[in-house]
């Protein structure tokens, strides 16, 4: 039993090594390996009963340069993911029954398109968290924004107030509530009839300039409403 133990341990320590090789160097003699086995002037120089050892080796080496390239290739993933990771200071998560929206077409037929959107942050960072702006990726409205409030609530008075007029923040490791308000000149593409629930992404950016995505569904203010369309 001795011998075959000895020899499962010094498999085991040959494969360690060879699972460190650099890339370059396994598919550098993946190819080398090839090349007596495809070109015809080579290819004469091995034996058939080399050429049979030739083939076995050019597999394996083809084999370990696989796996080496796939074990970069996961640990690059693994890094990206921390370092996304790490530069999360905060997550959000939408209070969906407090989220709407409306279009209203005024006087001079314009139409402008109200969200109101409700979400509670969490301070993933050890530092003051200062939610400063909201951006509307989706649906793209072309048209002027004429109203883009960011509010953060206090837990003690409830009251809302934003980090410019109030110094509102979210301290380490809590969570407070944000109101979001964005009125937009123009109304998001809607099929004819009555309007329906309004699939909406939006951008929630701090002082130290991170960024954090958030997708929602946002309910229609007036469910009876039609669905407006630009003149």
């Amino acid at each position: 039993m001795e011998p075959i133990t000895t020899s499962g341990a010094s498999l085991a320590k040959t494969l360690s090594i060879i699972k460190d090789f650099p890339l370059w160097l396994l598919t550098a003699i993946a190819l080398a390996l090839a090349v007596f086995l495809v070109l015809p002037s080579f290819a004469g120089a091995v034996s058939e009963n080399t050429r049979t050892w030739v083939t076995v080796a050019a597999m394996t080496s083809a084999i370990f340069a696989g796996c080496r390239f796939a074990s970069l290739v996961i640990a690059e993933i693994r890094t990206y993911r921390l370092s996304l990771k790490a530069r999360r200071t905060f997550h959000l998560t939408p209070t969906t029954r407090d989220c709407h929206w409306g279009s209203t077409r005024r006087q001079d037929s314009t139409i402008t398109t109200q969200i109101t959107v409700s979400l509670m942050a969490k301070n993933l960072s050890d530092r003051m968290l200062h939610l400063l702006t909201a951006r509307l990726i989706k649906p793209k409205i072309d048209g002027e924004i004429l109203t883009n409030i960011l509010l953060i609530g206090d837990r003690q008075t409830r009251e809302y107030g934003s980090v410019q007029m109030t110094g509102r923040h979210v301290p380490p490791d809590a969570i407070r509530a944000l109101a979001i308000t964005i009125i937009v000149r123009g109304v998001p593409k809607q099929k004819a009839g009555k309007v329906r629930p309004l699939p909406t992404v939006l951008s929630i950016a701090d002082a130290e300039g991170n960024e954090q995505r958030v997708k929602v569904d946002l309910r229609p203010l007036d469910p009876n409403a039609t669905a407006l369309r630009e003149p």
